[in-house]
């Protein structure tokens, strides 16, 4: 399947609940929307509107955004069983990231 196509397959599916996370939210509320996910695509759609700004110089705030997206990732494994190793996977992801920058902090 060419980019094209799977761009506009993946465009076409509706994200099935707003969580809150648009731009006049506080972050912590962000975060409490988060994590009240039920699926992995929603975990994807929720933390991609979380990430902080490419290019962001700020390691503190990628290392607490990766931290948190596991605590995300987590949560997701335990509700959403049809994804569970997927999700598992984005927990050893999210918390890899995070130790990297941990690792240049020091």
């Amino acid at each position: 399947m060419d980019a094209r196509r799977l761009k506009k397959s993946y465009s076409a599916v509706p994200v099935s609940r707003d969580f809150g996370c648009s731009d006049d939210v506080a972050t912590g509320d962000r975060w409490d929307a988060a994590m009240k996910v039920e699926t992995l695509r929603e975990a994807h759609e929720v933390l991609r509107r979380l990430r902080p700004v490419p290019g962001a110089q700020q390691p503190e705030l990628w290392r607490e955004f990766y931290r948190r997206s596991e605590q995300v990732y987590a949560h997701v494994a335990d509700i959403d069983r049809r994804h569970h190793h997927e999700a598992l996977y984005w927990v050893s992801h999210e918390r890899q990231k995070a130790a990297e920058f941990e690792e240049a902090r020091t």
